[in-house]
């Protein structure tokens, strides 16, 4: 069983419902439910028992299907269509070089920020050991203050 989107719509206080799916098929009635179920039962149906489901073979060559195309790809498109143009393929070499060096720096920015985010999270953890440290000895102080007064 096949579903088919069907728009309803209110005209002039008549529900009409077409099928996109389905050229000229369109049908009314007094509520949304009547003119859904005259487009279920009439049209559609009547629609198939006068159409004929053909499937046709065709040879078609089978192609590579690739998203985007590589820089090689590009070279060996205009090494077949173009003339014997250098200028062209080494304008390619330069888009993949500069391509390259753009990883290559994203790659050293990457690591500069990681090294920087240990550096401050070694920084963190010697405020937080300073500051423990700090307590300690006040602690101490005061004990050692109690011990005397006493």
């Amino acid at each position: 069983m096949k579903t088919y989107d069907v728009i309803v719509r209110l005209v002039n206080n008549i529900y009409v419902a077409v099928v996109p799916a389905l050229p000229g098929i369109r049908t009314e009635g007094m509520t949304r439910d009547d003119a859904l179920f005259r487009a279920q039962q009439q049209a559609i149906e009547d629609y198939f028992k006068s159409a004929e489901v053909v499937s046709l073979s065709v040879d078609v060559p089978a192609l590579e299907f690739r998203p985007h195309a590589t820089v090689n790809d590009r070279l060996r498109l205009h090494a077949l269509t173009a003339s014997s143009d250098d200028m062209a393929a080494e304008v390619y070499l330069n888009i993949a070089a500069e391509r390259l060096r753009d990883r290559e720096e994203l790659t050293l920015q990457d690591e500069e920020e990681t090294a920087q985010a240990a550096q401050q999270q070694r920084r963190l953890e010697d405020l937080k050991r300073h500051q423990l440290e700090q307590r300690f000895h006040r602690a101490l102080g005061k004990q050692s203050n109690n011990a005397t007064t006493r």
